[in-house]
């Protein structure tokens, strides 16, 4: 995996200036041991401990640290998980805190962390057993939005002293898609609410994702470009076999 990310960087290294200047950062692993934690409660852990995982980013972190790269102004999205860890805060706020320097928490090191209301008691559903009815007053909706995000941002602020961000966040509501909220107002509501949060705490925040212009159930809440109003619906669709413009498909 480390050459992998050594041949990233020194590729990113040797872009041209046109290409550089596209470049805002780099992220040498997403989500790494995800369900970790979870799978060695079940008897089916895949790594040898959590220290091998930090060990790989502080490698990794190594590679960049040692390139020209945070000299041309460009960053290191850390991203890490919730689910590789038994103990997400008091294992990961400290070794970070103490991995990098004061300057390069200010200037290349980012804490990077996902967060979705689909999963967990901040969902909102049109079924039994979610933390809000889609069709509830609009007020209320973003009361227990607030209150969800708010504390994950504010436990991110406090125990990270750092360059943060959250490169993945959505307005999917539910993560069944068949069975969350796809009303406009809602999710923008839901849109609003977690960019108020994330900019209070200046959290960097991406959306995941920009399009999915063939997954016509998951657009309401994981297209943003569906979100904006702004989707063209692709020439080419999936068709019914029975329907399928050519017979011979």
């Amino acid at each position: 995996g480390l050459w992998v990310a050594e041949a990233l960087v020194k590729w990113v290294e040797n872009l041209d200036s046109k290409a550089q200047g596209a470049v805002y950062a780099v992220s040498l692993m997403n989500e790494p041991a995800h369900m970790a934690a979870i799978d060695k409660g079940q008897g089916k852990g895949f790594v040898k401990d959590e220290a091998e995982i930090l060990q790989w980013l502080a490698d990794s972190a190594s590679i960049f640290r040692k390139s020209k790269l945070p000299g041309l102004g460009q960053k290191l999205f850390l991203q890490l998980i919730e689910t590789a860890f038994d103990n997400f805060d008091g294992t990961v706020a400290p070794w970070y805190n103490s991995e990098f320097s004061e300057d390069e928490k200010k200037q290349w090191a980012v804490m990077d962390r996902h967060w979705y209301a689909a999963w967990g008691g901040c969902d909102g559903r049109t079924a039994p057993g979610g933390g809000f009815w889609c069709d509830q007053p609009l007020e209320e909706i973003r009361k227990k939005v607030r209150g969800c995000v708010g504390g994950f941002v504010e436990g991110f602020s406090d125990k990270f002293k750092g360059l943060k961000a959250c490169s993945e966040f959505s307005v999917g509501t539910y993560q069944d898609a068949l069975f969350a909220c796809n009303d406009k107002q809602v999710l923008q509501a839901f849109l609003e609410e977690q960019l108020s949060a994330f900019n209070a705490h200046d959290i960097e925040p991406y959306f995941w994702t920009w399009r999915m212009p063939y997954g016509e159930v998951f657009e309401p809440g994981w297209s943003l470009k569906h979100l904006a109003g702004l989707e063209d619906k692709p020439a080419e669709q999936c068709f019914p076999l029975p329907t399928h413009p050519n017979p011979d498909v």
